[in-house]
């Protein structure tokens, strides 16, 4: 799991600017590759997503944190 603070970034850039690998291909929003599980926390998209998402599994290229937000990427055990 990842915890992110509020950012004008999106979260997937948020979360390489901390290092952290996340999925992801097309930065549009168009595949769905880089799609997550809110946990906990608040989003807003910045870009409307073509991929399926909804009010948990989040498009991380094209969103971003509005309140501390911790994260789960799909198929993580964690």
């Amino acid at each position: 799991m990842c915890h992110l603070k509020p950012s004008s970034l999106t979260v997937l850039e948020a979360l390489e600017q901390q290092g952290v690998t996340a999925p992801f291909q097309c930065r549009e929003g168009y595949c769905g590759t880089c799609t997550a599980t809110l946990v906990s926390g608040e989003i807003e998209y910045v870009q409307e997503p073509i991929a399926y998402n909804d009010d948990r599994r989040v498009v991380l290229c094209c969103c971003k944190a509005t309140t501390d937000i911790e994260i789960s990427f799909v198929g993580s055990k964690a």
